[in-house]
């Protein structure tokens, strides 16, 4: 971010990883003239010009009711997360447990947080799969879990519920093939085009919404 800003670039578009600590970086691009976009992550407190995605509260809680809908309202989870401090993957966790506490009897096993890394997302998976033999479904609330999944439903020949977050070609083809049963998608296909124009739009001074809702979906075989 600073090397941009003192590049004097027209936009910036960026998925915060901590949302409050950059707080601080965004306003300075904004108060310089750049226009900042915030996607998949928010920065609500910042300056930030716009945020593209989806609502993730509400997001966690399509997540539970599809997980609602495939257990019948009773059985035993795991759930895999990214990075803990980053605010898109905790509404999306709260929204989770909170509809599943409020509407179900769902126990969560347990949670784990991978830290965007593929390596320690398999190894997580395998350790909670072997601490609760008995789990009735896995839920991926970010890319790299729901990709890391896979792998292991591969090598283990799973046949358990398995839920992924994000439409991505591997994953897609992982739902046609049966490593996936269902996939919540906040229609990342389109984040890049929207991206695009809103910088564009931003830039030549065009009165754009703050929240660009890309909306939420689910997806069966």
């Amino acid at each position: 971010m600073e090397m941009m800003i003192k590049q004097k670039v027209d936009g910036i578009a960026i998925i915060p990883v901590d949302s409050e600590a950059l707080i601080d970086v965004i306003d300075k691009a904004v108060t310089s003239g750049i226009t900042v976009i915030c996607f998949e992550s928010d920065s609500p407190s910042s300056k930030r010009n716009a945020f593209i995605g989806a609502d993730n509260y509400k997001t966690g809680k399509v997540i539970a009711q599809t997980v609602d809908n495939l257990l019948g309202g009773k059985g035993m989870v795991l759930v895999q997360s990214g990075m803990p401090q980053m605010l898109g993957l905790t509404q999306r966790l709260k929204g989770f447990q909170d509809y599943l506490h409020e509407y179900t009897e769902i126990d969560v096993l347990e949670v784990r947080h991978n830290h965007a890394s593929e390596e320690k997302a398999i190894q997580q998976l395998e350790e909670m799969i072997s601490a609760h033999p008995h789990f009735s479904a896995l839920i991926n609330l970010d890319f790299v879990s729901s990709s890391s999944s896979v792998l292991v439903w591969k090598a283990k020949g799973l046949k358990r519920y398995n839920v992924a977050l994000g439409l991505t070609p591997y994953i897609n083809q992982s739902l046609e093939n049966g490593q996936i049963t269902r996939i919540i998608s906040q229609n990342e296909q389109n984040w890049g085009q929207a991206i695009i124009n809103t910088l564009r739009s931003l830039s030549q001074d065009k009165t754009m919404p703050e929240f660009i809702n890309t909306e939420i979906i689910e997806m069966h075989n």
